[in-house]
């Protein structure tokens, strides 16, 4: 799914962190926009949207600085290097034609 908007050409479009945060359920429909459900951490929406809120607290991750930045690629990625020469030959308006290569 490509879908073009102002952004960019993403998979998606850029969601509010209101709706789309920790807890958050749904899914990115047709249009790449996201759809919400409902939200984990809000007992009242989850009665509301039909759903038992979960059994055990909820956790917040702790927080892990990402450090390696690195270029990543899976094992399937292969390169190809393709190089060669040219010439080009130019008219100088005198009838002669200049070759370079």
């Amino acid at each position: 799914m490509r879908v073009y908007h102002p952004y960019g050409l993403p998979l998606y479009k850029a969601a509010s962190t209101k709706l789309l945060r920790p807890g958050a359920v749904g899914y990115f429909n047709k249009l790449g926009e996201w759809a919400p459900i409902t939200q984990l951490d809000d007992p009242e929406l989850l009665g509301k949207d039909g759903f038992k809120p979960p059994e055990e607290v909820l956790e917040q991750a702790k927080y892990k600085p990402i450090t390696n930045w690195d270029r990543k690629c899976s094992e399937g990625v292969k390169e190809i290097d393709v190089s060669g020469t040219a010439s080009v030959c130019v008219a100088d308006g005198s009838n002669e034609k200049t070759c370079g290569g």
